[in-house]
């Protein structure tokens, strides 16, 4: 097992927000149809996404729940500002409900981005 201590930090919320801007920027620029999914970029949304993780040195530890608490907040955004209504079930098809209640592309890239960075913490296996 490895010796490291797990120090908590707090993610600002400006910088992360600053990194879902840029990172929707460039998506759509070299994929002009990005959305939500993942796929809509040729994967290239995950690539960012590791890319991130690596580069900012996320962990699951210290970073999963503060990611999950920004989308509770940035995902009541959109439901106040667009009407979306979240159900928080499996399966459930955000993209359709992005595209039937108008929301702008960039912030559904943004939303799609903060999902898969939440997915890719989530399941990331701490190695021993």
């Amino acid at each position: 097992m490895r010796d490291e201590k797990m120090t908590a930090r707090k993610i600002d919320p400006k910088a992360l927000n600053k990194l879902l801007d840029e990172s929707a920027e460039v998506l759509i620029k070299f994929n002009l149809d990005a959305n939500y999914e993942a796929s809509s970029t040729g994967n290239d949304m995950r690539d960012f996404v590791r890319e991130a993780i690596k580069h900012y040195k996320l962990t699951r530890a210290n970073d999963l729940g503060q990611l999950v608490k920004f989308r509770a907040a940035f995902e009541k955004l959109i439901a106040k500002k667009y009407g979306v209504k979240f159900t928080n079930l499996p399966y459930e098809d955000i993209q359709a409900k992005y595209i039937s209640s108008g929301v702008p592309q960039k912030t559904q890239v943004k939303s799609g981005f903060l999902d898969l960075l939440i997915g890719e913490l989530n399941t990331t296996f701490i190695k021993l």
